[in-house]
């Protein structure tokens, strides 16, 4: 085979875009805004909002390149590498309570976005009275903040927490705005199972003290030996509670001992499809996908702990561990997961689950009449389809619906309807 064959067109691509945002700022936003109010007769002033007269244009700068291509006469290739820069990006930065206001709209650094995109069809096979072709587009996405106003701490972090790294044996930040960093990135406590016989107990319990409550939880043994002003202050670990990861080995389960989950946005994302016909007859499919990120299932935790207990529960305590039920996934079921343990309401792996899918997304058959049929009628067309759509999902993501995303405690939603749609269009 020749390789003009085997290549029929390379077209190379490049592009240059800048342009600038202000979307979602008031026509007045930046003056500030004063209310009224009476108060004994008399009517004082009071700022409502805050004066920013700094804030500046969001600016993008957007950089592609790629090339498009066929091959054998079948097969569309497109591959494209883009680098997107959002400098001075608008955003609501959360003030300190002393403040008097509790946010500011301003502009918080710059954020870079990069990534590859890649489109492919291929006609597999073209006749008369049979196609089949195939298409495919994928995309990877990266992103890292790249500059944050100076507050004079590392990387000009906002927000934030510390967590023990095992690498370096010292208490690093993590999370929130920090430059140089991805901000989608999810750190919880590590459940490492759950407490099923007394000699779990013994052997998790005397020797750790964990603080992450309201109160401090011990050893039964070490509980029931304290006066009572210090029992008011502790409570005792139980069977059927959660043994969690002392990370830094210290014997004590406190925030420091959150380790790294996931990221929170994927970093995959595409689609698939088939497309057949048979004379009149036409079958097409469609799936698409999301990869490499984790979510967290809030509702799961809201219901599994029972936290508000006027709801009606799901049958997720029917796996929730007891003396008759030993081998349980969660555990001990609590109302509103009380008694200080929080074995659901603290944020844990338990939780938190691999959020890639693959959606069965649409499938449709399609038939044609042929006009030889139609001869007799008055009609110049005559199909009839049949369709379905959002079948089904492949995933280990527990939430009502793949495509959401963490969904944090008290939240909600609602999956996107499986639906199946008779057609039939008729053409005079």
């Amino acid at each position: 085979m020749s390789s003009d064959n085997l290549l029929n067109t390379l077209k190379l691509k490049a592009s240059y875009g800048a342009n600038g945002n202000v979307g979602g700022i008031g026509n007045y936003t930046l003056q500030g805004a004063y209310g009224t109010s009476a108060y004994d007769g008399t009517i004082g002033y009071q700022m409502t909002s805050l004066s920013i007269p700094n804030l500046k244009w969001e600016s993008l700068i957007t950089k592609e390149v790629g090339f498009d291509a066929r091959f054998l006469n079948k097969l569309d290739l497109s591959l494209a590498y883009y680098h997107r820069t959002t400098s001075d990006k608008i955003a609501t930065l959360v003030l300190p309570v002393s403040a008097g206001f509790t946010s500011i709209t301003t502009n918080n650094g710059d954020m870079e976005n990069q990534g590859v995109e890649i489109d492919l069809n291929y006609n597999i096979l073209r006749q008369q009275n049979y196609d089949l072709s195939f298409n495919w587009n994928t995309a990877y996405n990266a992103n890292k903040i790249l500059k944050l106003p100076y507050n004079g701490v590392e990387n000009n972090r906002q927000g934030g927490f510390q967590v023990y790294d095992p690498t370096t044996k010292e208490l690093i930040w993590v999370g929130g705005n920090q430059e140089g960093q991805d901000p989608n990135v999810a750190y919880a406590y590590q459940a490492e199972g759950i407490i099923r016989t007394q000699e779990d107990l013994d052997n998790y319990a005397s020797k750790i003290k964990d603080l992450g409550g309201a109160r401090a939880l011990v050893h039964p043994d070490v509980y029931a030996a304290m006066s009572d002003s210090d029992k008011n202050l502790h409570f005792p670990i139980a069977l059927g509670d959660v043994m969690w990861k002392d990370v830094n080995g210290d014997g004590i389960i406190n925030s420091n001992d959150r380790v790294y989950q996931g990221r929170t946005v994927p970093r995959w994302t595409g689609g698939f499809g088939l497309n057949t016909r048979w004379k009149d007859l036409s079958l097409s499919a469609r799936f698409d996908y999301a990869l490499g990120f984790v979510a967290y299932d809030g509702p799961k935790v809201w219901f599994a702990g029972m936290m508000q207990g006027t709801f009606n529960t799901t049958n997720y305590v029917y796996d929730t561990w007891s003396l008759e039920n030993p081998n349980a996934k969660y555990p001990t079921y609590y109302w509103a997961d009380q008694n200080f343990k929080n074995n659901t309401s603290r944020e844990s792996s338990m939780f938190y689950n691999k959020g890639d899918y693959l959606a069965f997304r649409e499938i449709s058959l399609a038939y044609k009449l042929p006009s030889s049929l139609l001869q007799k009628s008055r009609l110049e067309a005559l199909n009839v389809s049949l369709t379905g759509q959002n079948l089904h999902y492949w995933t280990k993501n527990t939430l009502f619906s793949a495509e959401s995303g963490s969904v944090g405690q008290g939240g909600g939603g609602y999956p996107l309807p499986r639906t199946v749609i008779l057609g039939v269009q008729l053409i005079f």
